[in-house]
């Protein structure tokens, strides 16, 4: 078999299975933590939110489309809930991903 490129069977399957380039993903996510580090230093009035955030149970799963983000809403500080950041984002073309929150009780 070939591929409409010209290239043979192993090849075309090796080239669909590499994984994209690293640098413009990390160039990306650092950029997007820099914007989340923000606006949760805002919405909670505390320069270094972080520590607030990691004591906090939650679960990150993410597949080939999506990335899924589960934790008890309750546990949580109002500010994050007031300045909107348990609320889904949804579809973001540029990390090629929907993002959705989960609150199980």
């Amino acid at each position: 078999l070939r591929h409409a490129a010209g290239l043979g069977k192993r090849e075309a399957v090796t080239r669909w299975f590499q994984p994209p380039d690293p640098v413009p993903a990390r160039r990306w996510l650092t950029g997007q933590a820099r914007r989340v580090h923000t606006r949760l230093a805002e919405a909670l009035g505390n320069p270094d939110p972080l520590p607030v955030l990691l004591a906090q149970p939650g679960i990150i799963s993410a597949d080939a489309d999506s990335i899924l983000v589960s934790f008890p809403l309750a546990s949580h500080p109002l500010a994050l809930r007031l300045a909107g950041l348990d609320r889904d984002p949804g579809f973001l073309p540029a990390a090629g991903r929907s993002i959705r929150f989960d609150f199980p009780c």
